[in-house]
């Protein structure tokens, strides 16, 4: 096993086990000799990102075949061009030269090389239709696009015709369509009756209200087209069809005050929601020239702050609002503390919960100040004051607390932490009998385990840590509980229970579906998995009972894992995990802790001295391997970016930022590599600390650091006040040691080291 607190050297070293290309899997048949979806992925990537945005990668020629697959379109169209006449003229080489040419904007290079080109590849007919289509709605004809995406039929169809149609000034047949989907969209609102409409529904219908306005606009209709205005004014200010809506509406209107008091303040209130504080900052400007109430502008705009994080702005502004009589009353004053004590001002944010927990006690939000007190004690590492408080809450709320498991958790974390080990043991013992997710109830074990050993319970300690290991191996529990057994000087147990004896499946020979295959020839290994999914059912069927490993075996054969990965885990059940992989159960481990984009993520791991199995154990649980992926925090791609620190990386590696990149593998692998560097060099090499300020941000690590840093890995990962970055870090470690094992074996485990690194310094300024 190996000490995951390792050195520059240690991490280079792994880079180069790993180094070398994977094979193309046995049993694979797809027709395709040695030009089939993996045989130019196996070096390292080369060539540049995009032409926007060049990322460096390693100096070698690459084959058009690669560039494809990795995305790299620019870099792919002279390597097409280049090829003889009659390979350019293949019906195949032509429909990936159209695809190319899309994806960099070159319209009529589009219609030109796909003309006549369904004819000579009637299996893809459907994706080149869509094609033209695409270049036909940018550069014409703009008919032939409307009745393409009309025929559809979904609303996103229907408002791509309905643009169409306007390009093509045929407003009649435009109007036509967006009434379909103004019409479906509201009968969809009066279904739901009062409950909220999706954010997706609000941001279509605010657009196709924006378009109808338009048409009308230009029919000569502006009644009609001041009310689908003012909809989006008071129904959808803050979504993207309400920019530059006032000054439309003073157009239409012929006004230059388009809106009423009521309407802006609604408008800005959208806003502030939305956390635009630009845009609600100049509506609340208007309004305080419009003499309005200071207590609610002081709402929006602490409001706005408040939502895009500013929190130190925030703060003082919500204050003053609650001071001031805002008729958001206590619900003010409660989100002042919490931006207080997001801006790290816990001990005053303390007081001002204490006070909000006395006066409004009663309240949903007196309530969750008296928790949120407690947190803040325990957050600051005062477990005097956070175990009254945490007690306190209980005994007053336990009835209807909302925070109850919470707290109840917190507690006996404290109590640890206190060294008031007899508590804690109780307490843990009491949250295990009500624990019934498996996971979460070992890592509780193991919490009492370390309990058991202060009290003096070696044996009984012994035993909980073994059981904790042989019940949930490999994962973050089984690595902590192997390091306490280490620290006690008891031999370890062995880390995975050896698979059971068994006769070995004969091979399993797969063929790839025709469409399949013809798209994986040439390198778009994304849209071969997309058609794989369309016929998924039919060839599972083929290969029952084995479907499922059949599935996962030919989505091996693409650079991405998203779908092999999906089709796994429905698939398997932990219990297959529970012991080492055999011949039989080998594909689960490998579809479950696949190794997608290889050539990029060992270009970027060697690049930036990481562990490979790190950037996928991160992938894995980041994304699940979903390249396009966006998360409700809009974070992006295979490593989950959100912008700000794209930008910053971006700005670090001197590489122009363009967000749509976030979302081609190698640009988003390797910022998501040199931040993971980044966080390393700043938290002294340890992984535990790096991923947690990966999750939470280095600053809140920090904060736990530095009222924990006395503590033990095991009961400091335990004690990180977010669920989320306290699951995350230990599912992430749990990805690696197993990403180890299936690697190279129990030998290749890494062993926590129990002690935190010390007199580790957070820059102010890290991201």
């Amino acid at each position: 096993m190996r000490d995951l607190t390792v050195s520059v050297a240690a991490f280079a070293s792994l880079v180069a086990l790993t180094a070398c290309a994977r094979s193309k899997p046995e049993g694979v048949s797809s027709n395709q000799g040695g030009s089939g979806p993996k045989a130019s992925a196996s070096g390292a990537a080369a060539g540049s990102a995009s032409a926007a945005a060049p990322i460096a990668v390693a100096k070698r020629a690459q084959t058009w075949l690669e560039a494809v697959r990795f995305e790299r379109w620019a870099a792919a169209e002279p390597l097409l061009a280049a090829l003889s006449e009659k390979e350019r003229k293949r019906p195949a080489i032509r429909f990936v030269r159209t695809r190319v040419a899309a994806e960099l904007g070159k319209h009529a290079d589009v219609l030109k090389l796909s003309k006549g080109l369904a004819d000579e590849l009637p299996l893809m007919k459907a994706e080149i239709a869509e094609l033209r289509a695409g270049a036909q709605f940018e550069v014409g004809p703009y008919e032939e696009a409307a009745a393409y995406y009309a025929a559809i039929g979904t609303r996103d169809a229907n408002l791509q015709a309905a643009r169409a149609f306007v390009k093509g000034k045929k407003l009649k047949e435009a109007r036509q369509v967006v009434d379909k989907v103004i019409v479906a969209l509201e009968r969809a609102q009066i279904k739901r009756r009062s409950k909220p409409t999706p954010k997706n529904e609000l941001e279509d219908h605010a657009t196709a209200r924006r378009i109808r306005s338009d048409i009308l606009d230009q029919q000569g209709h502006k009644k009609l087209a001041l009310a689908d205005l003012q909809w989006i004014v008071k129904h959808a200010p803050a979504t993207s069809a309400a920019d530059g809506v006032e000054t439309t509406l003073g157009k239409v209107a012929g006004s230059d005050k388009p809106l009423t008091t009521a309407q802006r303040y609604d408008r800005a209130l959208a806003l502030a929601r939305a956390g635009k504080v630009d845009a609600a900052e100049a509506e609340v400007e208007k309004l305080r020239k419009a003499k309005y109430k200071t207590a609610e502008l002081d709402h929006i705009s602490g409001w706005a702050n408040y939502m895009a994080r500013h929190y130190k702005t925030a703060w003082p502004i919500l204050l003053r609002a609650y001071k001031a009589g805002s008729k958001h009353g206590v619900r003010d004053y409660y989100y002042a503390a919490k931006a207080r004590s997001r801006a790290h001002d816990d001990a005053e944010a303390a007081k001002m919960y204490g006070d909000i927990a006395k006066r409004f006690r009663g309240s949903t939000f007196g309530e969750r100040a008296a928790y949120m007190q407690a947190r803040l004690y325990y957050i600051m590492g005062d477990w005097k004051q956070a175990e009254q408080s945490y007690r306190r809450y209980l005994a007053r709320y336990r009835k209807r607390g909302e925070s109850l498991k919470d707290a109840q958790y917190e507690l006996a974390v404290t109590l640890l932490a206190g060294g008031k080990h007899k508590a804690a043991k109780d307490s843990l013992g009491d949250l295990i009998k009500a624990e019934k997710e498996v996971r979460a109830r070992e890592r509780l074990r193991q919490l009492e385990g370390i309990a058991l050993l202060k009290l003096g319970q070696k044996d009984r300690a012994v035993a909980r840590f073994r059981s904790v290991i042989r019940e949930r191996p490999l994962s973050f529990a089984a690595l902590v509980a192997a390091a306490r057994l280490r620290q006690a000087g008891v031999s370890e147990p062995p880390v995975i229970e050896p698979a059971k004896a068994g006769k070995a499946p004969p091979p399993l020979k797969v063929q790839l579906p025709a469409k399949v295959r013809l798209l994986a020839e040439v390198g778009l290994d994304a849209d071969a998995e997309a058609e794989m999914v369309r016929q998924e059912r039919k060839f599972k069927a083929t290969y029952a009972p084995r479907g499922n490993e059949a599935l996962c075996l030919a989505y091996s054969q693409f650079a991405g894992a998203r779908q092999r990965y999906r089709v796994a885990s429905a698939a398997v059940r932990w219990t297959a995990l529970a012991q080492a992989p055999s011949a039989a159960t080998r594909w689960t481990w490998e579809s479950l802790y696949p190794r997608p984009y290889e050539p990029v993520v060992l270009d970027a791991a060697k690049k930036h001295q990481l562990a490979p199995d790190l950037v996928y154990s991160v992938m894995r649980q980041e994304s699940g391997f979903r390249s396009k992926v966006v998360s409700h925090a809009k974070a992006i791609g295979l490593m989950q970016l959100i912008e700000p620190t794209a930008r910053e990386v971006a700005k670090e590696l001197s590489v122009e930022y363009a967000q749509e990149s976030l979302r081609r593998p190698e640009y988003n692998v390797e910022f998501g590599a040199y931040y993971l560097r980044k966080l390393l060099n700043i938290f002294d090499n340890s992984v535990p600390l790096a991923l947690a300020g990966y999750n939470a941000g280095p600053q809140a690590v920090a904060r736990w650091i530095k009222s924990g840093h006395k503590l033990p890995l095991d009961v400091w990962a335990a004690r990180i006040p977010y669920r989320e970055t306290r699951g995350y870090v230990a599912r992430v470690l749990g990805n690696m040691a197993r990403y180890a094992y299936l690697r190279g074996g129990e030998s290749e485990v890494p062993k926590l080291p129990l002690e935190l690194p010390k007199g580790v310094q957070v820059p102010s300024a890290a991201y």
